[in-house]
């Protein structure tokens, strides 16, 4: 079940040719899965996880969190995003960035709360919520107008100019085809939807 899966991690010093397992240790038991590399912020990586224990257990939960490290070896629950308890939402699957303030930014794949047959939102929008305090406590997740989504994985980053570029599959949920962008300025508005890619391909 790839959404109870354990951290991993490989080390290779010949440009990836060979790989070596690296042992990690989790000092925060639970299960995890990630679509995203570890970014570093003054010293410290941080890495977005969540669990979906629900999928097999009615009285499991899904979360979404964020684990740190000093070493890349030695992992710590540094945090937890929040969503509004009177109206849960699965989110999961996120991407996380600076953002020109120097705060942090997590945008995340959604998804109904609930156990096994989740589903898209009415809304068919990704949440996002803010840091201030370099990951260790978080706004309650809201959605972006402007970010589509259908419980497909997308992704989100802030550029060397300091702009936030959202990247998503437009159609509907498991269509999956061509790629779209929306896109913004500090502190602007974002852009229209632009294509990204379209391969006429199936694709995340």
């Amino acid at each position: 079940d790839s959404e109870n899966s354990d951290l991993c991690a490989a080390y290779t010093a010949d440009g990836g040719f060979s790989w070596v397992d690296v042992e990690l240790t989790n000092h925060f038991s639970s299960p995890l899965i990630t679509c995203n590399a570890p970014l570093e912020v003054n010293g410290r990586y941080l890495l977005p996880v969540h669990r979906n224990t629900m999928r097999e257990d009615p009285n499991g939960d899904g979360r979404q969190f964020i684990l740190e490290s000093t070493d890349l070896i030695s992992w710590r629950l540094a945090g937890y995003v929040l969503f509004d308890e009177s109206d849960p939402v699965f989110l999961h699957e996120a991407s996380l960035a600076g953002t020109a303030d120097g705060g942090l930014a997590i945008v995340m794949r959604t998804a109904t709360y609930g156990h096994k047959n989740y589903d898209s939102l009415p809304n068919e929008r990704a949440y996002r919520s803010v840091s201030s305090d370099g990951g260790r406590t978080w706004s309650a997740a809201k959605p972006v107008p402007e970010f589509h989504n259908t419980g497909c994985k997308a992704h989100y980053l802030v550029d060397s100019k300091g702009r936030e570029v959202y990247v998503y599959s437009p159609g509907p949920r498991r269509e999956r085809k061509a790629l779209h962008y929306v896109a913004r300025e500090t502190g602007g508005e974002w852009s229209k939807p632009k294509v990204f890619y379209d391969g006429k391909n199936h694709n995340s």
